[in-house]
């Protein structure tokens, strides 16, 4: 914590203790340039503001963007705070609340305490957490709440919810109409709203709880308690009331009907609720008025508007930058909730579809909708019918958008993508969400890449690698995954050991998982058919999610539909549920997959890397560990994600020289000349090594094997399939052989046989090749094996 005793004794003034402020974050400005970067400004009215005052910077942890403000010690012309200028910012209005409360927020059966101001807030929350059953948040003023992002994150409905302003705000007309319309907000959204009353005699809560000391706690309370909802003092009268509910967008026979009986307004005013009605429905055309003169884009619904009408939502759509289109569909970035194995909750980034009704919301606040009625244009909401139209047209005037990030990324040019949004060279969307990253040089050398490593392999200390070649597989899938998007194709990695417990899936999920997408990667199951592999392949790629990782497998993992996906820049083999379409999608992912003595069989196996650990012991899992990867990694994550990045930019301005005697990995070219290199280049072994121990293990090669090195000791002459099956009836090495690799349900049959060796033709393995030898006297294929003459042939000695 600082150690500015001016600051600290501003804050204890509140009543906050040592670790609600360390919780705070806060930290005192340091110049006028750190003002500047905070607030955008550094003068008021011509004169420099810390040359009048020192300041503090008040952060927003959880809000969605890099916000905050500062807290002057003396009052500049009234002025305490000073937020920051609508161009550092997306939104100048964020809810405040404290890392520790964000979980609360989801969770209806915490009430919800709705302060004014942040160091109040702290203090409530302060006091609240004594009893541990609340949530809360607070607004930078009492205006500062309409409009805010994290609502989103917010469960109102069905839900006590508490309101503390000041406690002057029934003597103050527009502190007491700022809270009528935060209380009707809470209400239309079905909340149990109250607010708190408290002595006039301190203005702020927080002055009021320092005077109550150790009891501070059991006066909120009590204060709560006694809340009601009498906010309809002599400062209102009910044709403010209406104005009130017209901008609130009460409905006028339901909602604001509801409102007249539950308050009593017709003993309060005077006044019937026809009387009433009019006026709202005057306030409401008064209103409408005024949302015409603030130039929406205005939509008629009747016919003949149609085309205009697309053209419109278009260029709504296209100016929030945050709708696109995707594979013949709309689509947007969103943070979702994922249960891990153990049932904990991550939050992720994923590509979704925009719906019908998310159309509808989106537009109406976007634009008038008018409608004909009585030869008179009447304001409406948008249309079921257009939404579902705009949804399903399958062509916009939209960005294309080719896959999401959450981390700062480098383009196939090299040059670095850190800027959140929407990137027009790449069709990429940046999810930065709150996150302030550091810079990567632009111009890093040898000796910084070098550094960089260092500091990347700080995580992987405790594991129990078998060789450098398979740290240096952990390595490659970091920095793979870190600029996934900007590759044609990457290999699979594998992570294998011989018992649970070892840290093979903590390698994929936990580690790459958090450095690259900030949260832990869910597991997925493998397919157990290739019509199953269709589907769950598909969801997995228009999720969007940036690595896939197939967890405890159980037998060996093959299929051609992965060895497409790995192999290919698009893939076209999924059928989407209830319709016909089948998309072209973006593999541009990273896959991985972890088991105890995981296998790869077939052509898989050509398209993985595999990291092995071995702890060589009987209980790996008792263990113990200095380091806890779920809470290291999001504290050093922004450090790891630019060490990663300088390798391979540092490898890229050096021209990216190829290593001596480096052997191509075909189909991953691209890859292997930027991230395989570049991990030699900074003096690793090469991941590439841990392919033989894949090529040992495959138990389609193995099987290959045999049967190539049977059929040369057994038969030195050309055969049919028909032959080959004859003669193996007298022969159980060859029958046992030609069981394992063509026979069904264990019998061989020539046809099939026939099959088989057409499949394996000209297919080099361990320095036999099989070839056809011409026809014999009936008409049918002769097969002999060609060999290679320098191979060392094992099964004839």
């Amino acid at each position: 914590m600082f150690q500015d005793n001016v600051i600290l004794e501003d804050l204890r003034r509140s009543g906050l203790d040592k670790e609600i402020i360390e919780e705070m974050a806060i930290r005192p400005i340091k110049d006028r340039e750190d003002l500047k970067e905070c607030v955008g400004l550094a003068t008021k009215d011509g004169q420099s503001i810390l040359q009048a005052t020192q300041a503090y910077y008040l952060p927003y942890l959880c809000a969605t963007e890099k916000f905050g403000r500062v807290k002057l010690l003396h009052a500049l012309d009234g002025q305490k705070y000073i937020s920051p200028v609508s161009n550092i910012c997306e939104n100048n209005k964020h809810l405040y609340f404290l890392e520790k409360e964000a979980e609360k927020l989801s969770k209806s059966h915490f009430p919800l305490v709705i302060v004014e101001g942040e160091k109040k807030a702290a203090k409530v929350t302060q006091e609240l957490r004594k009893s541990g059953n609340f949530a809360v948040v607070g607004i930078a003023g009492v205006d500062m709440w309409n409009g805010c992002p994290e609502w989103s994150k917010v469960v109102v409905s069905c839900r006590d919810i508490y309101i503390i302003f000041d406690s002057d705000w029934k003597t103050k007309p527009n502190v007491q109409i700022a809270l009528i319309k935060l209380f009707l907000f809470l209400k239309r959204k079905k909340g149990n709203v109250k607010v708190v009353s408290f002595d006039t005699k301190n203005k702020g809560i927080d002055d009021h709880l320092v005077c109550f000391g150790a009891k501070a706690g059991d006066e909120l309370l009590s204060l709560m308690q006694k809340a009601g909802n009498e906010i309809w003092g002599d400062n209102i009268n009910y044709y403010k009331l209406s104005e009130i509910l017209a901008e609130s967008k009460y409905s006028v026979d339901v909602d604001c009907k509801a409102v007249f009986e539950e308050y009593r307004l017709k003993d309060k005013y005077s006044i019937s609720f026809s009387t009433f009605k009019s006026t709202v429905k005057k306030a409401y055309a008064d209103f409408f008025a005024k949302e015409m003169a603030e130039k929406k884009p205005v939509i008629k619904t009747d016919g003949g508007f149609l085309t205009e009408n697309l053209r419109k939502v278009d260029a709504i759509l296209r100016e929030t930058g945050e709708i696109f289109q995707q594979n013949r569909r709309l689509v947007r970035a969103v943070q979702v909730v994922e249960n891990l194995k153990d049932g904990r909750p991550t939050n992720t980034w994923a590509i979704q579809p925009v719906s019908s009704y998310y159309i509808m919301k989106l537009l109406s606040e976007k634009a008038i909708f008018l409608r004909l009625s009585n030869d008179e244009w009447k304001k409406t909401d948008c249309p079921k019918l257009l939404a579902d139209l705009i949804v399903n047209k399958e062509e916009w005037d939209l960005p294309h958008l080719t896959g999401i990030i959450t981390a700062p990324t480098l383009r196939e040019d090299g040059s670095i993508l850190d800027k959140a949004g929407y990137d027009e060279m790449t069709g990429l969307y940046f999810c930065c969400e709150n996150e302030d990253f550091l810079p990567v040089k632009e111009m890093p050398t040898l000796e910084d890449a070098k550094k960089a490593l260092e500091n990347l392999k700080a995580p992987l200390a405790e594991f129990p690698f078998v060789s450098e070649k398979d740290r240096s597989v952990v390595i490659s899938m970091i920095l793979t995954t870190l600029i996934r998007k900007s590759l044609y194709t990457s290999p699979m990695f594998g992570f294998t050991a011989p018992k649970m417990g070892t840290g093979k899936s903590l390698l994929p999920m936990v580690l790459v998982g958090m450095i690259a997408t900030g949260s832990e990667v869910s597991p997925r199951n493998n397919p157990k058919t290739e019509e199953e592999a269709e589907k769950k392949y598909l969801s997995f790629l228009m999720s969007g999610s940036p690595i896939i990782c197939i967890d405890n497998v159980e037998g060996a993992i093959q299929g051609e539909n992965l060895c497409s996906i790995l192999t290919g820049d698009k893939w076209e083999g999924g059928r989407l549920l209830g319709s016909n379409q089948m998309p072209k999608v973006s593999t541009r992912v990273t896959w991985a997959a972890t088991g105890n003595n995981l296998v790869f069989r077939k052509d898989v196996s050509t398209r993985v890397l595999l990291c092995s650990l071995d702890a060589e012991c009987e209980r790996p899992e008792e263990r113990e560990f200095k380091i806890d990867l779920r809470s290291w990694i999001p504290k050093h994550r922004k450090e790891l994600i630019r060490d990663a990045l300088t390798i391979l930019r540092a490898f890229h301005i050096a021209g990216r020289p190829k290593p001596d005697g480096l052997k191509a990995f075909g189909r991953f070219e691209a890859w292997s000349e930027w991230v395989r290199s570049a991990i030699i280049w900074v003096g690793m072994e090469d991941p590439c090594a841990t392919r033989d121990e894949i090529e040992k293990n495959d138990t389609a090669r193995i099987e290959l094997k045999s049967f190539l090195s049977v059929w040369m000791a057994s038969i030195p002459d050309p055969v049919t399939s028909k032959r080959m099956v004859e003669l193996a009836e007298t022969n159980k090495d060859l029958k046992c052989v030609l069981s394992e690799v063509a026979g069904k349900k264990g019998e061989v049959t020539p046809k099939a046989l026939s099959y088989f060796l057409r499949s394996i033709k000209g297919r080099w393995e361990d320095g036999m090749c099989v070839r056809e030898a011409g026809v014999d006297r009936v008409g049918f294929m002769q097969w002999k094996i060609e060999c290679n003459m320098n191979a060392n042939f094992a099964c004839l000695s």
